[in-house]
């Protein structure tokens, strides 16, 4: 008998093409095969990068309605009234109270005019030297400033300048006007109340620090009007204000920030009668939350549906690339462990889950929120809903598994 290689030769049939397609249609086989579990690995991967994405999106939204601090805004009512401004922080009681503004701050404003040059002529213009020394400003017990002023750039533009540019001014705003009375140099406080009252000494290069020559024509001392070259043109005044009668005074500004704890009062014009202003719960914030983890919850459910279900259709069933996938299973189990859990220590009834507060399931095993049952219950238990959505044992604890499933996704 011959071999197989001289069959093939005498029998005329071609043994090396039917050997390569032989070898080819298994390669074939085998090449589809990896390239459908190529694709089907390829689709499995995307739809896990679906759900991680929804999920950091729904643990985004439980982190911001599980924050305490989403339940501790506050509101604030004036009425009408713009001749008072208040600001409410979490620190503030509920509550009312009424505000009589009596005085509105002054800031303090010194003027120089009626000046002579360095020669003793009379100031003509903004630009000619009046004399160099040293200028040392104050404003109440704050630290004083030191600026140096050079004879021979001691124009009252350059003096202004030269206050202005002080790295340590306090709070000092100097200005040049030209007035028909001839340029005059002026001194304003930033900040109203005594405690900004503006004090200049002079060391005058002439010698003489008090006289009306050279830079010492600049000298001001509240305490020596009379004495001073500088004219006071508007005294500084301190705010004052009533607190539910209460006398309140401001030294350095139109505000009042401890008056009343956790409340800024900002006194804007004397007030003609008192002003009541109430202090609430700020629910808006809240009730955004609220909204939002109902969106990302059903932006999720979405997800999960669409990577999931399984479509039956005349020829064929089609079945999404995640069925029966054991950790959709753990996230759609702990999706709805998150809305069925009831909370019932310390919990009245009527708040202790979410269909309590206006979280419904529809159809398709999605959420709907009734912001108006919602509502109902801050106005009538606003602590016990902050403490089911926020609170230590509330849901908050309860969605911990919800976030740790995120690190699974991330692994």
């Amino acid at each position: 008998m011959g071999s197989i290689s001289s069959l093939g030769v005498g029998s005329g049939i071609d043994l090396q093409s039917l050997v390569d397609g032989l070898v080819s249609a298994e390669r074939s086989v085998a090449e589809a095969g990896l390239n459908r579990r190529e694709v089907q690995a390829a689709e499995r991967l995307s739809a896990f990068g679906l759900i991680k994405s929804a999920v950091s999106e729904f643990n985004g939204a439980l982190t911001s309605l599980g924050d305490i601090a989403t339940f501790q805004k506050r509101t604030v009512d004036t009425g009408d009234s713009s001749e008072v401004a208040v600001s409410a922080s979490s620190d503030a009681a509920l509550g009312s109270f009424t505000v009589d503004v009596l005085n509105t701050g002054a800031a303090q404003l010194l003027v120089g005019s009626g000046l002579v040059d360095s020669n003793g002529a009379a100031l003509s213009n903004t630009s000619t030297n009046i004399g160099g020394g040293t200028l040392t400003i104050g404003q109440g017990t704050q630290p004083s400033f030191i600026v140096q002023i050079d004879a021979s750039a001691s124009s009252l533009n350059d003096i202004a300048d030269a206050i202005n540019s002080a790295d340590a001014n306090s709070g000092v705003q100097a200005s040049v006007v030209n007035s028909d009375a001839g340029p005059s140099i002026v001194l304003s406080a930033n900040d109203v109340g005594v405690d900004n009252e503006i004090y200049v000494t002079v060391s005058d290069l002439d010698g003489n620090d008090t006289n009306a020559q050279g830079l010492s024509q600049l000298t001001f001392d509240v305490a020596n009007i009379p004495g001073s070259n500088l004219t006071q043109q508007t005294a500084a005044a301190n705010a004052q204000i009533n607190v539910n009668g209460l006398l309140v005074t401001s030294t350095d500004s139109n505000q009042f920030s401890d008056a009343i704890e956790g409340i800024t009062i900002t006194a804007n014009e004397v007030t003609s009668s008192s002003v009541s202003v109430s202090i609430g719960n700020d629910t808006s914030q809240a009730t955004e939350a609220l909204s939002t983890f109902v969106d990302e919850f059903n932006k999720l459910v979405d997800i999960i549906k669409e990577v999931t279900q399984v479509s039956v259709g005349e020829d064929a069933v089609s079945s999404g690339v995640l069925v029966g996938d054991s950790l959709v299973r753990s996230i759609e189990s702990q999706l709805r462990r998150t809305i069925f859990t009831e909370f019932k220590d310390g919990q009245p009834l009527g708040v202790r889950n979410f269909s309590d507060i206006g979280v419904r399931f529809e159809e398709g095993g999605k959420l709907s929120l009734d912001t108006a049952v919602l509502q109902e219950k801050f106005d009538g238990n606003f602590d016990e809903v902050a403490r089911l959505l926020a609170g230590a044992e509330g849901v908050d604890a309860v969605t911990t598994s919800t976030t740790e499933t995120t690190y699974q996704l991330n692994s």
